[in-house]
């Protein structure tokens, strides 16, 4: 029995990690500064064993690197996720497509997957936490 899943919200709140890292970042006043190398770097090392169109991760850091140095409100925050298989790399609306609201086709459909998330800090006024799930792997 499986749900249907309608957003790309309710996707990552449905599949659970099998690894999680997380990188803090001082929210200043016009942007949340944090480093994103180590993400950065897993996610170029993965789009390099695509068989083809390995080049769109490009598009896929630039959005992590905009939409998280833009950050403002978690509440807002929308997941972004990567999915890698054989013949590309697909961001949000290519992964809900191809899983067709079943959330456990992404298993079928890609062979390594990732989202990115932020959480704030609640103990930490002016900071806040990247989340950088990997899933199966």
């Amino acid at each position: 029995m499986s749900q249907k899943i309608e957003s790309i919200r309710e996707l990552y709140d449905t599949l659970r990690p099998s690894r999680t890292t997380h990188a803090n970042g001082q929210v200043l006043t016009t942007e949340f500064c944090v480093n994103l190398s180590d993400i950065f770097t897993k996610l170029i090392k993965d789009a390099a064993r695509c068989n083809s169109y390995s080049s769109d991760i490009y598009y896929d850091l630039r959005k992590i690197d905009e939409n998280v140095h833009a950050y403002r409100n978690y509440a807002e925050f929308e997941p972004i996720f990567i999915g890698f298989r054989r013949h590309g790399v697909d961001g949000n609306s290519i992964i809900m497509c191809r899983i067709e609201g079943n959330p456990y086709a992404v298993h079928n459909e890609y062979f390594a997957l990732y989202s990115v998330m932020i959480e704030q800090k609640q103990d930490e006024p002016g900071w806040a936490t990247v989340v950088f799930n990997e899933y199966w792997m």
